[in-house]
């Protein structure tokens, strides 16, 4: 049960049609293998829409809702988005829907996406995420927190009429975490009609290690380490379907203590480099 309320407008003008309207959705409550689902703060959708033959446009596209608040206009030539976000409600309206485990994320932030393509097919994509007060708990417990993450993406390539992916030229990936950064970006173009396309990318990294190591922690369990210092990593790598070369690795990490589960280290600096096949 619930009230959704549905309005729209089909106007002739010059050139196509003129496409507008909105959607109204609120107190949305449903039983699903015995449990109540329950979605009742309410979200608002207006659009304002153009179609010109093949051609389609967004004039304005503006949804509402307790925990997000979403912003787009454009075509598949120039597309501008924006969006604000509370992780925690979205968290609290999606696990009744999508099983999070024992995942609870926290937070509010910010996203924006840039793209643009040509007629021929090149595009260039641009887009930024950025958090406040970041919070990642697991069975009660905070596993990760960032009182601020940003990260920022560009991406170049070719896409062809069907939209199927051809080809990246460039791309690069920055994370910022108060002092803490990673900076990836692709050494050479990914030709997707191969069988086996090659990855070639540079990757550096730098910060301290305590902080890296729980950021890992919701894919390896590192609680059973205690570790400090600052560490310097500056790396390149290919990779492809059965092939991983590392090249030009070298790490250094200073003023390192750590301790574990039978183990323990205390160095005022330590160096490595090597490559890897």
């Amino acid at each position: 049960s619930g009230a959704l309320n549905l309005a729209i407008r089909n106007q002739p003008v010059e050139g196509g049609h003129q496409l507008s309207g909105s959607l109204d959705a609120a107190q949305f409550v449903a039983t699903s293998h015995g449990q109540d689902l329950r979605w009742e703060q309410p979200i608002r959708i207006d659009f304002e829409t153009m179609l010109a033959g093949h051609q389609f446009r967004i004039d304005r596209l503006e949804c509402k809702a307790d925990f997000c608040q979403i912003t787009a206009r454009g075509d598949m030539q120039d597309l501008r988005a924006e969006a604000q976000f509370d992780l925690s409600r979205l968290a609290g309206q999606l696990g009744q829907f999508i099983d999070l485990g024992a995942w609870q994320p926290a937070g509010t932030g910010t996203a924006q996406l840039v793209w643009q393509k040509t007629a021929d097919g090149k595009f260039a994509a641009d887009s930024s995420f950025h958090l406040d007060r970041f919070a990642l708990q697991s069975g009660g417990t905070t596993v990760w927190e960032e009182p601020q993450l940003q990260i920022t993406t560009t991406v170049q390539g070719v896409l062809e009429q069907t939209g199927r992916l051809l080809r990246l030229d460039a791309g690069e990936l920055q994370l910022r975490a108060g002092d803490d950064a990673l900076d990836a970006t692709l050494q050479g173009e990914i030709d997707f009609e191969k069988e086996s396309p090659l990855w070639s990318l540079a990757v550096g990294a730098r910060g301290h290690i305590g902080r890296w190591l729980a950021r890992a922690h919701p894919v390896v369990n590192t609680t059973a380490w205690q570790v400090e210092g600052e560490l310097d990593l500056n790396t390149e790598f290919r990779l492809a379907a059965e092939q991983l070369d590392v090249s030009s690795c070298k790490l250094i990490v200073t003023d390192l203590h750590g301790q574990g589960a039978g183990w323990k280290i205390d160095e005022p600096h330590v160096e490595l480099t090597g490559d890897f096949r």
